[in-house]
């Protein structure tokens, strides 16, 4: 009887074992693959692919006050540029009818905006002058 119950003892032990050694194998984590290199002396060379996103620190905007179509930039990165210089060249579009005439009505818009500071730049003028002849009768009283 003793003999019986020390082999029940023995296979459930075996059992147990045989549970945990399944239960690790299943859950244990994958090896890490890793490269195998001779140590020497060479320069290193690191290539990174990654998407990333730039952060500009100074902005610059350059506008256009028409529609066109903006031709291949030719200066490069870090080029020096001083006030006047072209940038950029716009090839202008083909213009439909609707286009046209908004076209034309903000030129009108802005002609009539030119004539209206006109005036007042005369106004002001006049009242410059105005202000002037006032001194000077005031001085002479």
């Amino acid at each position: 009887m003793r003999d019986v119950f020390t082999r029940k003892r023995i296979i459930i032990a075996a059992v147990v074992a045989v549970v945990i050694a399944a239960v690790y194998w299943v859950f244990r984590p994958d090896p890490v693959d890793v490269e195998v290199e001779r140590v020497r002396r060479a320069p290193v060379r690191v290539t990174v692919l990654a998407e990333g996103k730039t952060r500009v620190r100074d902005r610059y905007i350059v506008t256009a006050p028409v529609t066109g179509r903006l031709e291949r930039i030719l200066l490069r990165e870090g080029a020096l540029l001083r006030p006047g210089d072209v940038i950029a060249r716009l090839a202008p579009v083909l213009v439909d009818e609707p286009a046209s005439r908004q076209a034309k009505a903000r030129l009108d818009a802005a002609r009539a905006l030119r004539a209206e500071a006109d005036a007042r730049v005369r106004l002001a003028q006049a009242a410059a002058q105005q202000a002037q002849r006032d001194l000077a009768r005031a001085r002479t009283l």
